[in-house]
């Protein structure tokens, strides 16, 4: 049986970075892609360790020609590819008065245009074979607004109406589309706010029912179920990973 062949964008560090390794420990192929090769290089080698054969590709997801050739490369390595995961994402905090259209073009580029480009790019070849799975990574902030982070959070819902788009023109070429949306995940970047504001940090893990800031493997677990054969019939939707945040009411505090 032919193995399975799954592209990270972003899976230099943080989320790509346990997508890439969960989906190697599980067997698959993996195409670790980044802005920063040695990054992407590292997550390669740590898949290899793993038993399976992993490619770094440094691409800049703003460009559409750097895409398309992403893609050339896996198809030319590979010969196939039957999952994407668009987990590349920039945030930018600015007050919503204090925001440039520049850094409304920088965040919105990377966040959602790229998940557009890639995911048509993958689309197409994925329609040959009649098959694929596409992940697109959005955010609990797509769910809500959060104070200096607009352009994040409307890149975020946008790659919500995305994903059902893209369902729904795809499935006729039996290709799965779906997204997962994180809550605070214990990256490197929350970990140095823990670090810099444990009040801050605190309160915010204290809104989590379940008492805890997410892991990286509690995403990469998400991703991994949706690119599986068990969710075959499962299209279109958002799975929220966030401890149960969502579940609550926005008003309770607790005591």
């Amino acid at each position: 049986m032919e193995k399975k062949v799954a592209i990270i964008t972003g899976g230099g560090q943080g989320i790509g970075r346990g997508i890439a390794l969960a989906m190697a420990k599980r067997g698959i192929d993996v195409v670790v892609c980044d802005i920063d090769k040695s990054l992407a290089d590292e997550v390669a080698k740590e898949a290899q360790q793993l038993g399976v054969e992993s490619i770094a590709i440094d691409v800049d997801l703003a460009n559409p020609s750097q895409i398309d050739s992403m893609i050339a490369r896996v198809l030319s390595h590979f010969g196939h590819v039957d999952i994407l995961v668009n987990n590349a994402g920039i945030t930018v905090y600015m007050p919503a008065l204090e925001m440039t259209s520049e850094l409304w073009d920088k965040v919105m580029n990377v966040n959602l245009r790229s998940q557009f480009l890639c995911g048509i790019a993958a689309g197409r070849e994925m329609a040959k074979q009649r098959s694929g799975k596409i992940i697109n990574i959005a955010s609990a902030a797509a769910h809500g607004a959060v104070p200096s982070m607009m352009a994040y959070c409307v890149s975020k819902t946008a790659v919500l109406a995305l994903t059902r788009c893209l369902a729904t023109e795809l499935a006729e070429y039996n290709i799965n589309v779906n997204s997962v949306s994180p809550g605070m995940t214990m990256t490197t970047m929350a970990q140095k706010h823990k670090k810099t504001d444990p009040e801050g940090f605190a309160a915010r893990v204290n809104r989590v029912p379940m008492g805890r800031a997410a892991e990286v493997e509690d995403i990469a677990n998400a991703v991994v179920f949706l690119a599986s054969d068990e969710a075959a019939y499962i299209s279109g939707r958002d799975i929220a990973v966030d401890g149960g945040m969502f579940a609550i009411h926005p008003g309770f505090v607790k005591s």
